[in-house]
């Protein structure tokens, strides 16, 4: 009996937190996180504001959990049997990010021109580095420059999409792969080439 009941709850909460973020989505839509309060989030949930408080300790922690949400997204449909030789070719790669990143569009732009993305490059960077950090170039570079490697193709790839969001209409989303991938190809060839060496 008490297994059905935790089952039921957990159902429950998990209804309550997707109420939760569709409704802060929706008001990111109109305004900056810093003009949302917690009732008007409530209410526009359907939840009490004692129910919100049992899930999250406040605004933030919603916007963080929805980055989570979607950096998990990107990296669960980027194959991470092949990532070898994507990571050896920097454009394949980028192309496959932006692809998914494209199929996601209206999200990604929403944080990105809500000013709300904070965490969303310290997620990236995160979870590349948990996800690929050791696999990379074979061990051939050490962890520390590999690190400020990705660190580095983290924040690059932020700025782009921070200039993609500003005139979205005017930009290419295959383009912007492309040079993407070109440039981080060529910050990373001579890393990998002097790590070699060593």
């Amino acid at each position: 009996m008490t297994e059905k009941i935790m089952k039921t709850d957990d159902k429950r909460c998990r209804r309550t937190k997707a109420a939760i973020k569709s409704a802060l989505l929706k008001l990111l839509k109109e305004k900056p996180l810093a003009k949302i309060t917690v009732s008007e989030l409530s209410t526009a949930a359907d939840v009490n504001r004692k129910t919100f408080y049992n899930h999250y300790t406040d605004l933030n922690g919603v916007l963080f959990e929805l980055e989570n949400d979607a950096i998990d997204r990107v990296f669960q449909l980027l194959d991470k049997d092949n990532i070898w030789n994507d990571i050896e070719n920097p454009p394949v790669f980028f192309k496959n990010l932006f692809d998914i990143i494209s199929d996601n569009m209206s999200l990604f732009r929403l944080f990105v021109q809500s000013g709300e993305h904070v965490h969303l490059m310290f997620h990236f960077r995160e979870k590349l580095r948990a996800q690929w950090g050791d696999q990379l170039y074979g061990g051939k570079v050490d962890k520390k420059t590999l690190t400020l490697l990705m660190d580095f193709v983290a924040a690059g790839v932020l700025g782009i999409f921070e200039s993609w969001a500003k005139d979205p209409e005017n930009t290419d989303l295959k383009e912007l792969a492309k040079i993407t991938g070109i440039m981080v190809e060529g910050a990373s060839k001579p890393i990998v080439a002097v790590g070699s060496e060593n």
